[in-house]
């Protein structure tokens, strides 16, 4: 860690994604850097064309309630440079914690050293902790009991913290599948429910297993159910997303689920609209939401 070739690499990432937001036609978008090492997030800090105050820079605590210089660091300079501290961290269920109960409570305490320790309270924060992760070689939080042990943690944050909540998916399934906008259906009507904010955490991700594992799909998809989501009480959140998880559950292996489909292969690269058969699954899955009473808005 530290070496000349992260604070290169850290200042071409933030250039390369600023550049990338301005072709797209959202220059003034927000965005997180989330590099390893200190130097290479400070190094990627430019008001012009890098990470500017108005973006984040992200640290983490380290299973379990651990920090080192390199987070330390990244908090001074964000306190300097003025920029959003994003804060993350949560215990992972069989570790050091032990069970579901156990990490439960560790991903509250990694709140809690959050706030004392990275200065959560202080400027332009926002936080993604209790990513109580279900045991397995790949990460993932759509099941039980990582599902119950991150949202226990949520309703406890939201109920004596009055900041902005965050949350992110790991999914078992890629993108381009059924299985994983049924995911983050469950995931993300759970995380309203439990008095999560949607759409200021990490957003949606499979365990990458090949390049360009990502889309505009599931990231369209996680917006719109977020509207259609609020609102709804607990309880009735909790039988929906219990027949949610029904439909994918068994198709949860030890590798995950479906590798899923890279950004060329969701979309037309001439237009970058999404091709007609990922459409189809979209549509499909969304109407049958509509089914269980879910009211999109868009």
């Amino acid at each position: 860690m530290g070496s000349p070739l992260e604070a290169h690499l850290g200042r071409c990432m933030a250039t390369w994604a600023r550049e990338a937001i301005r072709r797209a036609g959202r220059p003034g978008l927000h965005y997180v850097s989330a590099c390893p090492s200190a130097i290479a997030d400070i190094a990627g800090c430019n008001p012009l064309n890098g990470t500017r105050p108005s973006d984040g820079i992200m640290i983490s605590i380290t299973s379990e309630l651990k920090t080192n210089y390199d987070a330390l660091s990244k908090v001074a300079y964000a306190l300097d440079y003025g920029c959003v501290k994003c804060t993350h961290g949560g215990s992972i269920i069989g570790g050091w914690a032990g069970g579901p109960e156990g990490a439960v409570v560790v991903s509250i305490a990694d709140f809690l050293g959050a706030f004392m320790v990275y200065h959560h309270r202080v400027g332009p924060t926002y936080g993604d902790h209790g990513l109580t992760r279900c045991p397995g070689a790949v990460p993932i939080s759509s099941i039980n009991p990582g599902m119950w042990g991150t949202e226990l943690t949520g309703q406890a944050i939201a109920r004596n913290y009055k900041g902005v909540n965050g949350r992110f998916f790991l999914t078992a399934a890629g993108p381009g599948t059924e299985m994983q906008l049924w995911e983050i259906a469950a995931l993300g009507i759970a995380s309203l429910a439990s008095g999560r904010d949607l759409f200021c955490g990490g957003g949606i991700r499979r365990y990458k297993v090949k390049p360009m594992l990502g889309s505009a799909l599931e990231n369209k998809f996680h917006a719109e159910l977020g509207y259609a989501a609020l609102g709804l009480s607990r309880e009735d959140a909790n039988e929906m997303v219990k027949e949610i998880v029904g439909k994918y559950v068994n198709d949860v292996t030890k590798d995950g689920g479906p590798w899923g489909y890279t950004f060329q292969e969701i979309h037309n690269t001439r237009t970058l609209t999404i091709r007609p058969e990922f459409q189809a699954v979209y549509d499909k899955v969304k109407n049958e939401l509509i089914e269980m009473g879910l009211d999109f808005q868009y």
